[in-house]
């Protein structure tokens, strides 16, 4: 079909617009942003979260998304390693509670688009009738799936919002939060990137940057399978990783879900 726009509102002071699944323009509490960078659906960031079995990218999206809602800001780290390098938990744990909410989801999302797929693959006018009414029962979303991802991911958003970092491992198992990360005085191998491929870089400052994503990209420096997101108070969400010798950051990424093809 032809192009068209889609404004999307995710909360109050939020709003975004598509073309398809692309992102335009967002004004997110007062500012606009122009083309964030898509760095959760390819390139370095999403390779990293499918390493950590984290296949879709929607969940971590929401999770930073209900962090920018929250206004506090926070760091969440997810690494493949229950003691990683460098940190402290004040509070640690061993939940699963987020990582099974998310499989659910994501098992009626398969249902729902393997659903999809058989309608638009049939001309049978009684079978289009029975895989019609097939994909609506899919269409019947538990509202309970829906009520426990949000309300974890708010869990999540307010953890993060206590002094001190999230830590999570492998397909969101919550390992523990108030974490305190050992940041060495400065490094020299922290490069900015401009595109999602890590392929347009430059030398970063990071003198004029806050503690949290300094801290972070030490966390990262130390766990170079690890990843982090580092949310300000004003809103922007960076993604922080180590690729080769150098730890590379992404400022202003895109948190909000893609909207589904149409």
């Amino acid at each position: 079909g032809s192009a068209f726009l889609k404004v999307h509102c995710s909360g109050s002071g939020f709003i975004s617009v598509h073309s398809r699944t692309e992102l335009l323009v967002e004004f997110r509490t007062g500012s606009i942003s122009t083309k964030p960078n898509s760095v959760l659906r390819s390139g370095l960031v999403a390779n990293r979260l499918k390493d950590l079995e984290i296949e879709y990218p929607n969940w971590i999206a929401r999770i930073l998304r209900t962090i920018q809602d929250t206004g506090h800001g926070g760091t969440v780290l997810i690494s493949p390693d229950s003691n990683p390098n460098d940190i402290s938990l004040k509070y640690e744990c061993q939940s699963a509670a987020l990582s099974i909410s998310f499989s659910k989801l994501w098992e009626k999302t398969r249902e729902i688009n393997g659903a999809i797929r058989q309608v638009n693959s049939t001309n049978d006018v009684h079978e289009l009738k029975a895989l019609t009414q097939q994909l609506l029962r899919a269409f019947d979303f538990d509202v309970d799936i829906q009520d426990d991802v949000q309300r974890n991911a708010r869990t999540i958003a307010r953890l993060a919002a206590v002094d001190g970092a999230v830590l999570l491992g492998r397909n969101f198992t919550l390992l523990g939060f108030g974490g305190k990360i050992d940041a060495p005085s400065s490094l020299s191998n922290v490069i900015r990137a401009k595109d999602s491929e890590g392929t347009d870089l430059e030398q970063m400052d990071t003198s004029e940057r806050g503690n949290r994503l300094i801290s972070a990209i030490s966390f990262c420096n130390a766990n170079p399978s690890a990843i982090a997101f580092v949310g300000s108070q004003d809103g922007p969400v960076s993604a922080v990783l180590k690729h080769d010798a150098n730890v590379i950051v992404w400022d202003d990424i895109e948190t909000v879900p893609p909207l589904p093809q149409s």
